[in-house]
């Protein structure tokens, strides 16, 4: 197994950022079957804290883009997953409701700790079958987080008004 690791410093959310500049690591483990990452938003998240406390559901939509690296040429993507994880406050009963849009699995909890790193965390997300890829070949493997506060609006006017965004990327080649 290899597995890579860049800390990076990256374009933090509008709320975010006024928090506190974060690093964020990202982590690609190449295995014998499949490429698997790992994400993980900085530790300091007060405005994400404040926001799920005052009581706003928060979304949070992760895609995943694998580009094979062309070196006079645009780079062609190869794959592309897109993970929506949401968590609805619940005031009254001191829960969090956290809900994976992308499998409609959700569970309840009392810690707004546990609630945030359902957020701000892809743990061993597997992200494309090796099969699919060439040995020796470069490729780039992209993070793209947006971050939407109440009501997602799924409208094609939706990407007009956009929403914050964080982004990475990681180059790595197959052995």
């Amino acid at each position: 197994m290899v597995r890579l690791l860049l800390l990076i410093a990256m374009a933090m959310p509008a709320g975010f950022a006024s928090a506190a500049q974060e690093a964020v690591e990202l982590h690609a483990d190449i295995e014998p079957d499949v490429i698997y990452c790992d994400v993980q938003l900085g530790q300091n998240l007060d405005v994400l804290a404040a926001t799920l406390k005052d009581g706003t559901q928060v979304t949070f939509s992760w895609t995943v883009k694998v580009y094979a690296v062309k070196p006079y040429w645009f780079d062609s993507e190869v794959a592309s997953v897109r993970i929506e994880h949401q968590v609805v406050p619940d005031l009254v009963a001191r829960r969090w409701t956290m809900t994976d849009l992308t499998t409609g699995i959700h569970r309840r909890t009392d810690s707004l700790d546990e609630a945030m790193t359902f957020l701000t965390r892809l743990q061993h997300f597997p992200v494309i079958d090796r099969s699919l890829l060439a040995p020796g070949r470069n490729y780039r493997l992209e993070i793209q987080l947006q971050e939407v506060k109440g009501e997602i609006e799924r409208g094609w006017w939706a990407r007009l008004w956009g929403s914050e965004q964080t982004t990475g990327t990681l180059v790595f080649s197959l052995p």
